[in-house]
């Protein structure tokens, strides 16, 4: 569903990207967490479905949206959040 247009960031646990929205064309920033650590670590991607739960409830202008959530190949999860310039 969307399109990686350009690597913002790395962290030790992963990569932040602009990306845009295949249809809707609406600009994100999509953090993919590293395919290595969700295999060292069998509890990490049930802790990152729950981060995305829990970071999706918050509301608040002071805080970044959360609007989506994925894993890809069944072991690279990712967050999708509004993107911010």
């Amino acid at each position: 569903r969307y399109i990686l247009e350009k690597r913002l960031g790395k962290g030790g646990m992963g990569i932040v990207f602009r990306a845009k929205h295949k249809f809707l064309k609406s600009l994100h920033a999509i953090k993919v967490i590293l395919p290595s650590l969700v295999e060292q670590d069998g509890n990490l991607l049930t802790r990152f479905k729950q981060e995305a739960i829990l970071a999706a409830s918050i509301n608040h202008p002071n805080v970044i949206r959360v609007t989506d959530f994925g894993v890809e190949h069944e072991r690279m999860p990712f967050l999708v959040m509004e993107y911010v310039n």
